[in-house]
């Protein structure tokens, strides 16, 4: 089976590679062309046998296909009201 890390490595060569070019000629990420690139292939990865239903369903979208990135909130900082 195929871990995330070399998904995302194949990703990023080939998928990604394709979406910049065909959609980001402008130099612009398009977020929603990169989401749903990686939705594609990994179903195209699952289908195909490389990975599990499991892995399937439990990916995320990897960083490089979100415009906004999580942040972890530091625990002793107040928050505003």
């Amino acid at each position: 089976m195929m871990t995330k890390e070399q998904a995302l490595k194949h990703f990023k060569r080939y998928d990604l590679k394709r979406v910049k070019q065909e959609f980001e000629a402008d130099g612009v990420p398009d977020w929603p062309a990169r989401r749903e690139a990686w939705n594609d292939f990994t179903d195209y990865l699952q289908k195909s046998g490389h990975i599990t239903m499991r892995q399937y369903e439990s990916w995320t979208h990897p960083a490089i296909c979100q415009r906004y990135r999580s942040k972890k909130r530091s625990r002793g900082r107040s928050q505003r009201r």
